[in-house]
């Protein structure tokens, strides 16, 4: 969904203790599929309106990919202009280690648990015009306070608000980015991430071969609960969303490169084809820990992905039989790469790199086209043999 879409979208989340009231309006283009929406199982509705008329709908206890915790709900219609909908609830304790929470001194709402209805085909990223309210004691992340009003508004579909915390900030050239975090015995931490951080886009830059665009807005928000116990994060509208900051400063760099990469690497389909935003993202992180740490700490890096693979998936390709995203998606690309790097060179793998993020119409099929474009038919044949 490109910015300037977002007025076809709009919502008022009412903050009210544990839970929130939500009232949206979606207009419906025509090349959209209205008749399965997906939300949140924990929210109950109050009314479902579709082109101002009380719409007839079953709701399904299941969920899609990348959004574990949502109900389908099914009209019995399929073609109309507008859908209205209230609905009510709290976040459930239970999709915790997903990252969406309502707490005190932060709120995360994000499509794992999607708070806005979704069809399946939608992105994973899109805007949508918000008013928030009874949130006048937090700051929101790309947001903006109206002081009369006392309603925050954004236009993010993933919707982040935190008080009571530390901020950690860093302007580089075009780039301004904040760590928000919570623990302030981590404040040298928090300083190793910004300086990493800078390191890491200064590198993508290089390696793609174009900058974002101009005075782009980052953050790294970290939680204080704990909501997973793994090093997890995930990156959606320039935030970098964490469990915790990271102590290791391999591990810090490592996944902080990679979702940082998917400012470049992002755009192909989300199914079987997703292996075009995570191999590219996955082998950004790989060059960039190989610029910090050196050719061994990559290679030692490769060998843990290629025994992970080989123990787990040895022999499944990453285009599966019935289409879907395969579960490896984050692995075997990567391998692959390593392993085109020793047959071409790095300056083909490299290359790759900058030729993917550069696609107008990010899929597979467009990828090994270009490849072969620009010359480069054996290269092309090797990965459409190994995927």
């Amino acid at each position: 969904m490109k910015d300037g879409e977002n007025m076809n979208k709009k919502a008022k989340i009412e903050k009210e203790n544990s839970g929130f009231i939500f009232t949206v309006k979606r207009e419906i283009s025509n090349n959209e599929k209205g008749n399965k929406i997906l939300l949140y199982k924990g929210f109950s509705i109050q009314y479902l309106y579709v082109d101002g008329r009380e719409a007839n709908y079953q709701e399904l206890d299941v969920a899609a990919q990348f959004k574990p915790y949502a109900k389908t709900i099914v009209l019995e219609c399929d073609k109309y202009s507008v859908l209205e909908m209230k609905y009510s609830g709290s976040i459930g304790e239970d999709i915790a280690k997903f990252n969406n929470a309502n707490y005190d001194d932060f709120v995360l709402l994000t499509d794992y648990a999607p708070w806005f209805p979704t069809f399946p085909e939608d992105e994973l990223e899109f805007n949508v015009d918000i008013d928030l309210i009874g949130f006048e004691d937090y700051k929101v992340f790309s947001g903006k306070f109206n002081s009369e009003s006392k309603i925050w508004k954004t236009d993010k579909s993933m919707v982040l608000a935190y008080n009571d915390c530390q901020i950690e900030k860093l302007i580089d050239g075009s780039i301004d980015f904040q760590v928000i975090y919570y623990d302030k015995c981590k404040a040298e931490i928090a300083k190793k991430t910004t300086s990493i951080a800078s390191k890491i886009m200064d590198f993508h830059i290089e390696l793609f071969k174009s900058a974002p665009e101009q005075n782009i807005s980052l953050g790294f928000f970290a939680s204080k609960y704990h909501l997973n116990s793994e090093e997890f994060m995930f990156i959606r509208h320039g935030m970098t969303v964490a469990d915790k900051l990271i102590e290791n400063s391999y591990n810090r760099a490592y996944i902080l490169a990679h979702e940082l990469g998917h400012i470049w690497s992002y755009g192909a389909p989300l199914d079987w084809e997703d292996w075009l935003n995570e191999t590219f993202a996955e082998y950004a992180s790989m060059l960039f820990i190989e610029s910090i740490f050196g050719y061994k700490e990559y290679e030692n890096h490769y060998k843990r992905l290629k025994k992970y693979d080989d123990d787990n998936y040895l022999g499944v390709k990453l285009k599966t039989v019935d289409g879907t995203r395969p579960d490896h998606v984050h692995i075997k690309g990567a391998v692959m790469m390593h392993e085109l790097r020793l047959k071409f060179g790095l300056d083909y793998a490299r290359t790759l790199c900058k030729i993917f993020a550069d696609l107008e119409v990010k899929n597979t099929k467009n990828f090994l086209l270009k490849l072969q474009i620009k010359g480069m038919e054996d290269v092309s044949s090797w990965i459409q043999d190994y995927i």
